[in-house]
């Protein structure tokens, strides 16, 4: 079937079309895209002049206007951008509607020869995007400047580059640099999208990543350290003297990892408005998930046994904060909203193998191992059914829990044990 040719579009410029007559005496000069068979489209130049400035057989600003130069470059430049921009629609689509004219001002349309200032302004989309993630948004801007500034040295890269050989290279960096299979494979994942959206607006035809495999190490291969209840009451047992405050605020910050299987996102921005207390004088922790939005709900109050003053060690940390929120700042409207920690995770993790090495513990201590260690604490030491945990560490799925829990060869043994086999 033939596609019809449409007509080339004609192109003016058009000096107050409306013909204002109001106290405003600079009017506007606009473009006039006209093709036959179709009403005219009128495209803003953000440019107005008065109409003594406006050379209408020339037209162009009057050469004796202060910023003739700039303001009739700017007219013309933008003149030859919209007929550069009908040529290449018609060379990709075969014709051209000048109904579409105004999309070449759109982000949505514009024309890119650069990946790099595709998936910059793409990330910059996301940014501005209200139902975006935070985190998301946090793992593509870290990616993409790995991909452009540290593999390729802040050199353009272009959509025709973009082959497997350039991928291959790719990965033969990422090797040298990470040492887990999985986080190779996401910053793989990550290029690898972002290509496909400039496939789908036919920026380019191919994606070479339909011929480079992305390998996932299988879970039950990854060796994923958690800590024992006995390991964690050691880290409780720590004391610090007031010159390193600061280890002793990361301690809170794991034991509360620790206690309530927090991520790093939603422990580092609790805040005293988090913490609800019931008619009873019972803390419930009650916020909403910084990574999936979920709304997070612990009852602080069941997670232990009571002490002397009648408190789970849960409840008793955050009554430690609250305190010492009470004593560091002023009561005002901000107070509540105020994190108790606020801290990027380098200067959590960092202090963390500190912790570790003070609690005689030689496992890799980041603050994800508090998630896991939960898990793990929660359903083998203190028997809470998995799918409990599931809905406290709020997982869709409970397959996504179940890697959570360790199952080493030990595990195997001692679960055995317990089993009464009778064949």
């Amino acid at each position: 079937m033939m596609t019809m040719t449409l007509p080339k579009i004609k192109y003016a410029f058009v000096f107050n079309r409306l013909k204002r007559t109001n106290s405003i005496r600079e009017k506007s000069v606009e473009i006039r895209a006209y093709q036959k068979g179709s009403y005219p489209k009128f495209i803003s130049t953000n440019i107005r002049v008065l109409p003594e400035h406006w050379d209408n057989e020339h037209k162009r600003v009057h050469l004796d206007h202060p910023n003739a130069l700039t303001y009739n470059k700017k007219l013309y430049g933008l003149l030859f951008e919209l007929q550069d921009f009908e040529n290449k629609m018609i060379n990709r689509h075969g014709s051209f509607s000048v109904q579409h004219i105004r999309e070449f001002q759109s982000k949505e349309h514009k024309e890119y020869h650069s990946f790099k200032e595709f998936c910059y302004d793409e990330l910059q989309n996301e940014i501005d995007s209200p139902d975006s993630k935070k985190n998301t948004v946090k793992t593509h801007k870290t990616h993409l400047n790995t991909f452009f500034k540290e593999f390729n040295n802040n050199k353009e890269v272009y959509l025709d580059e973009l082959d497997l050989r350039f991928i291959k290279k790719y990965d033969r960096f990422l090797r040298k640099r990470v040492s887990s299979q999985n986080t190779i494979h996401n910053y793989h994942k990550t290029i690898k999208a972002f290509i496909n959206k400039a496939r789908t607006e036919k920026l380019t035809k191919v994606n070479p990543y339909d011929d480079f495999k992305l390998k996932r190490e299988r879970d039950e291969n990854i060796k994923r350290e958690f800590l024992t209840l006995e390991e964690l009451q050691r880290i409780e047992q720590l004391a610090f003297p007031e010159k390193e405050k600061s280890l002793h605020r990361v301690q809170q910050f794991i034991l509360i990892c620790l206690y309530c299987g927090l991520r790093f996102s939603d422990t580092n921005t609790l805040a005293p408005e988090h913490i609800k207390e019931t008619k009873d004088g019972l803390l419930i922790l009650k916020l909403k998930s910084e990574k999936s939005s979920k709304r997070i709900f612990l009852p602080l109050w069941l997670l232990g046994p009571k002490n002397k003053d009648g408190l789970t060690k849960p409840e008793q940390l955050f009554k430690d904060l609250l305190d010492t929120r009470e004593k560091e700042a002023d009561r005002s409207l901000e107070f509540d909203k105020i994190p108790f920690f606020g801290r990027s995770n380098q200067k959590v993790n960092k202090p963390l193998k500190v912790i570790a090495e003070r609690a005689g513990i030689t496992k890799n201590m980041t603050t994800h191992i508090g998630r896991r260690s939960f898990t793990n604490i929660m359903s083998k030491d203190f028997n809470i059914p998995l799918s409990t945990v599931q809905k406290l560490l709020q997982h869709s799925d409970i397959r996504t829990t179940m890697k959570y829990v360790n199952q080493s060869d030990e595990a195997i043994i001692k679960e055995l044990k317990k089993a009464n086999i009778n064949w």
